[in-house]
């Protein structure tokens, strides 16, 4: 006999919670890469644009210090979404 599992449909609740959390990483970018990083837990894996894997705190920390850095590829940078902030979360229900 196998085992199966059944994911349990996003609820309003859930979706506003995901929705809050990835508006908190868009703001905290202005802010440097321990406030960025502060939104993943200590044992997060993070994979970059180009692949690179960062696995922990500390390495995504230490791997956003430089984007972070206001140099002349970075000054002035900023996180945007192309999702729609107003369009409201759907029951799935």
């Amino acid at each position: 006999m196998t085992a199966s599992t059944t994911a349990k449909p996003l609820t309003f609740a859930d979706e506003r919670g995901i929705r809050d959390h990835y508006q908190r990483m868009l703001d905290s970018w202005e802010y440097g890469a321990e406030a960025y990083a502060e939104c993943f837990t200590p044992d997060a894996t993070y994979i970059i644009a180009n692949g690179k894997v960062q696995r922990g705190w500390q390495e995504i920390v230490d791997g956003h210090t430089i984007i972070f850095w206001r140099g002349p590829v970075t000054a002035d940078s900023r996180a945007e979404s192309t999702a729609s902030p107003s369009s409201p979360p759907t029951s799935r229900n």
